[in-house]
């Protein structure tokens, strides 16, 4: 693992302020192997359930945006397998599928992330949906039991962030930084999408005061702020002092996890990087305005780049801690390390569709899967009709 460690550029310097002995780094971290999921299309693994498959633990998966498919399933967690080929890979089994989707949630939203806390005496599932182009809020956010046929799902709720910023990914964040640093608010929720909105992955805590007692449906729920960098202007006039380091307008981020064993922590993303020459036009190389007022410019254009390359991006939480508190603007934290993951992923592929992990703290003993994180290659086989999803598996050493 360490041996994949990228260096950040001559321009990156961390701050010695928030060095700290508890900071986990790459080479803290080895890979296990991967298995593949049993869904074509599958948006990826992303949250691992300690009770699931009568306590051998499970997953939570959601379908692919292509296929429209509404269903959040629960997944076996198979031996991960260390393989170039596929075909290889033990398969992960459905438990069970079921749409939780609540009432009055607008039809067009895709159901893209989930995670699991206590309620009481019981875990439920929170739910974030969101669409392609959401340039307008609508109440995106849920909660349901873990019985997916019968989900009993409250919500919906609005957040007091922009939709294109806050509704794609959500993990958990532990409940000492929650109570000392976002007012007690445990769900961590953000969005990257390639060339719009911010200029790099954004972190906004939410939650409510009593778990027991959920607000009623269209609530606006408060939120701390931990990450947002400046919009993509910043990169337009090549002024990157309030971007992320080495941004580029592809990058995609789409998963996210707080990695905490009680000795060292961190919070990583896995991204989707633009490397090389990054442009807005065609995939030939041909550019044209970021705002096209038509003219010449129409067809498929986009946010292009050289190449891409799938990696997990380092952050020192007590950087997002110095943001909750007011001592550093949002858009001060940086990256203390960046993981190639290219030579774990399979066919040359570059997509990372979830991040989900198994915190070992706070858990019985006995856990199969304390510490493992799992991060999912979307399209790791692709044939003429279907792509599959691979699950690879990386585990905080002890």
């Amino acid at each position: 693992m360490q041996d994949a460690v990228r260096e950040l550029g001559p321009g990156f310097v961390p701050d010695p302020n928030t060095q700290s002995i508890h900071r986990l780094t790459p080479g803290d971290i080895e890979y296990l192997g991967a298995f593949r999921l049993p869904i074509a299309f599958s948006g990826g693994a992303k949250e691992y359930y300690r009770y699931g498959d009568g306590d051998r633990g499970s997953l939570f998966c959601t379908g692919h945006l292509v296929n429209m498919d509404p269903q959040l399933y629960e997944v076996t967690i198979p031996l991960p397998k260390i393989t170039g080929d596929f075909s290889e890979l033990y398969a992960a089994e459905i438990l069970q599928a079921g749409n939780p989707m609540p009432p009055g949630t607008s039809a067009d939203l895709k159901l893209k992330d989930v995670e699991l806390l206590w309620h009481g005496p019981s875990q439920r599932l929170h739910l974030v949906y969101a669409k392609h182009y959401q340039y307008t809020d609508s109440p995106c956010r849920a909660t349901s039991r873990i019985v997916l046929n019968d989900s009993q799902t409250l919500g919906p709720w609005y957040l007091d962030r922009p939709a294109i910023e806050s509704n794609v990914y959500l993990f958990t964040i532990p409940e000492w930084f929650a109570y000392q640093y976002t007012l007690g608010r445990r769900l961590a929720c953000g969005r990257h999408r390639d060339g719009q909105g911010p200029s790099g992955p954004t972190i906004y805590a939410y939650g409510w005061p009593n778990p027991l007692d959920p607000p009623a449906a269209n609530t606006m729920l408060g939120s701390t702020t931990l990450l947002r960098y400046d919009d993509l202007a910043c990169w337009e006039d090549g002024a990157g002092d309030h971007c992320i380091v080495d941004h580029c307008p592809e990058d995609t981020y789409r998963g996210g996890a707080f990695l905490d064993d009680g000795r060292r922590r961190a919070v990583v993303f896995g991204r989707r990087k633009g490397i090389g020459r990054c442009w807005y036009g065609y995939p030939d190389g041909t550019t044209c305005p970021p705002v096209c007022d038509c003219g010449d410019c129409g067809g498929s254009r986009g946010f292009q780049a050289d190449d891409y390359r799938p990696e997990l991006v380092f952050f020192n939480p007590m950087d997002l801690a110095a943001v909750a508190t007011g001592d550093w603007p949002s858009w001060k934290p940086q990256p203390y390390a960046v993981v190639d993951l290219s030579p774990f992923w399979f066919n040359g592929g570059v997509e990372v569709s979830a991040v989900a992990y198994a915190e070992n703290t706070d858990v019985p003993p006995g856990d199969p899967h304390s510490g493992w994180l799992f991060v999912s290659q979307e399209k790791a086989l692709e044939t003429s009709s279907a792509a599959y999803t691979a699950v690879h598996v990386f585990r905080v050493a002890p």
